[in-house]
């Protein structure tokens, strides 16, 4: 079985140890550039089980990123036995194409609707991208940063749970950066009530990222990741949901971790 990390640098690991032995993903439709893996938590846990480590999280990426990474890594190895584990990242963030004119094909850009942080440890003040400012001035209107947002975040993790599902792939998910957010709206509540809370593990609703700044014995040299110490502190938070979940699906499946 493979343990397939997603997320942002939070689940990569960014500022861990690097693994010398890992060999970098090279996946048509998958990010070209091949990056290091770090000793992450996700990484942790699959050595506990003996799982092979692939790593799909990327520095920067948005929640649409996530989502479209591993959904490309399943069609493409939809006979796999795997176990997917998601940390998800700031909803401000998103994803667009762009046109690459020197290779003359689109390529997906990641930016941020808002700035999250001024670090990771100073909430700043919210900004619109200039993009958002112009669509806005354009049409004349506020931007509904509450409704929006968040519906697009929980839409999101709901097709990636449903995508899984359908697959019979167990999976694991968490707050790897931001927060939940506590809407009053009628919709965003709708599907956010529809993520299966047995999969997904839970820090007080809050980001793996406000618990490092609880505790900054985690955090790495650059002040704004966790370290080698953050990332063994997420594996052991994750490891009792993760046996449970990856327990559940060999009794159902009857397979058992290569």
């Amino acid at each position: 079985m493979k343990l397939i990390n997603c997320g942002c640098s939070f689940a990569h690991g960014y500022n861990s140890r690097v693994i010398d032995t890992y060999k970098p993903v090279s996946q048509k439709g998958l990010a070209s550039v091949k990056v290091p893996a770090y000793e992450s938590a996700g990484y942790h846990l699959a050595n506990t089980k003996g799982m092979e480590y692939i790593d799909l999280a990327r520095n920067g990426n948005s929640n649409e990123a996530i989502a479209r990474t591993l959904r490309t890594y399943i069609y493409q190895n939809s006979k796999q036995d795997m176990f997917v584990l998601i940390g998800w990242t700031h909803a401000f963030r998103r994803e667009y194409m762009s046109w690459n004119v020197n290779d003359n094909k689109g390529e997906f850009t990641q930016y941020r609707e808002i700035p999250h942080h001024r670090s990771l440890f100073g909430r700043g003040e919210f900004n619109q991208s200039r993009m958002m400012i112009e669509f806005n001035e354009r049409k004349n209107r506020p931007l509904a940063y509450d409704g929006h947002i968040e519906f697009r975040q929980y839409s999101i993790m709901l097709q990636t749970q449903q995508l899984l599902q359908l697959n019979k792939i167990p999976y694991l998910m968490y707050n790897g950066c931001g927060s939940e957010h506590e809407s009053k709206d009628r919709e965003v509540l709708e599907v956010k009530s529809q993520i299966d809370k047995e999969n997904f593990y839970n820090f007080d609703g809050d980001g793996y990222d406000a618990y490092v700044l609880k505790n900054p014995e985690l955090v790495s040299v650059d002040g704004g990741h966790p370290g080698i110490k953050g990332h063994k502190k997420l594996e052991e938070l994750l490891k009792p949901q993760f046996d449970k979940i990856l327990t559940k699906h060999q009794k159902f499946s009857k397979k058992k971790p290569r």
